[in-house]
């Protein structure tokens, strides 16, 4: 029997819901054309909570408030944290001091698509549509 190998980091995702859509970012890399939520690494200093409200200042520009939280999803070596959240003071999020800056080579796009997209769309993690799909509905 193989022991299933615990993650070696932790990363965390805001799915931002308003109107009946959700905040992505776009990812085209080369050939690849794929969708990811906002957010990133975990540091060690800091909580999961945290690490969210940090992403989104970073990647986003914007505070958020957490509305719910899932259980971890464990994949590829990283256990991933997605929260729910809404954008506080209405601001529009546009990328911040993250290190998300397109090249003709590697390119990053917020999109805004309709919550019975998520099926359809290329999401990475794919281990993370349950849950996206779960918290949308909650």
């Amino acid at each position: 029997m193989v022991a299933k190998s615990e993650p070696v980091s932790e990363r965390v995702r805001a799915l931002i819901v308003q109107d009946g859509e959700f905040l992505l970012i776009h990812r085209v890399k080369g050939d690849l054309e794929y969708y990811v939520l906002p957010g990133g690494g975990k540091e060690s200093n800091e909580s999961i909570e945290e690490a969210l409200y940090r992403e989104c200042r970073e990647e986003l520009s914007v505070d958020v408030n957490i509305i719910h939280n899932s259980e971890p999803i464990d994949h590829d070596g990283e256990r991933t944290y997605i929260f729910k959240c809404e954008i506080l003071n209405g601001d529009d999020p546009v990328f911040g001091s993250g290190p998300e800056v397109s090249t003709d080579e590697n390119q990053y796009n917020l999109v805004w698509r309709g919550c019975d997209d998520v099926k359809s769309l290329d999401i990475k993690p794919t281990a993370s549509i349950p849950t996206i799909l779960n918290l949308i509905t909650h």
